[in-house]
């Protein structure tokens, strides 16, 4: 199976990985995060769809580069198809910061039932938490606490939700784009100790 790595460490030495792993006809990735002196904790992974749906629950991406720029940034650029709608995806791991961001982008012909990124959380909980025109979930971990959150200048296009099964949606809402139109959501993703906030 062909997999490969985005990584960032945090100050406090808490660290974020993002593993893209070859999945039948695209990629998904698995999120986990790592404290000093203990062993990787899986924390999400992408839900993904079959090549014979054209709303799939996460973008269809085929596609897997690595750019690194002079400032030690390094990002993944994914690409992907289904049906007529065509996605993109940059994720983006801040250095030094703990934080990896992800931005992703569709662009859409026919008017959708679903548009998103959908998510699985392996063994830990989510809390919901929300202020302002950010949306975010945690999830706690011994000594540390991982946090996703949306931050959008339009917040009514989008909406982030846990459902009672354990997953974790970020999704866009078709009542409010025209068709063909590109739609956009992006959200991140940061680690930090309990006593850091």
């Amino acid at each position: 199976m062909r997999s490969e790595l985005l990584e960032t460490t945090g100050p406090e030495g808490l660290s974020l990985r993002v593993e893209f792993l070859w999945h039948f006809d695209r990629y998904r990735h698995v999120i986990s995060a790592a404290l000093p002196g203990r062993e990787r904790i899986p924390l999400l992974e992408s839900i993904e769809g079959s090549a014979t749906e054209d709303w799939p629950p996460s973008p269809a991406l085929q596609s897997l580069s690595f750019q690194t720029f002079p400032d030690s940034r390094c990002v993944a650029m994914l690409l992907g198809k289904a049906g007529r709608s065509h996605w993109s995806a940059s994720v983006e791991e801040l250095p030094g910061t703990g934080v990896v961001v992800f931005d992703v982008a569709c662009h859409v012909n026919d008017r959708w039932p679903y548009l998103g990124s959908r998510y699985r959380l392996l063994g830990q909980a989510l809390t919901p938490t929300s202020g302002g025109k950010q949306k975010t979930v945690q999830v706690r971990l011994p000594q540390a606490t991982v946090e996703i959150t949306t931050e959008l200048d339009q917040p009514q296009y989008y909406a982030l939700s846990v459902s009672g099964d354990g997953e974790l949606e970020i999704s866009a809402a078709p009542e409010n784009y025209k068709q063909p139109a590109t739609v956009r959501w992006n959200y991140r993703i940061q680690i930090h100790g309990r006593d850091c906030r």
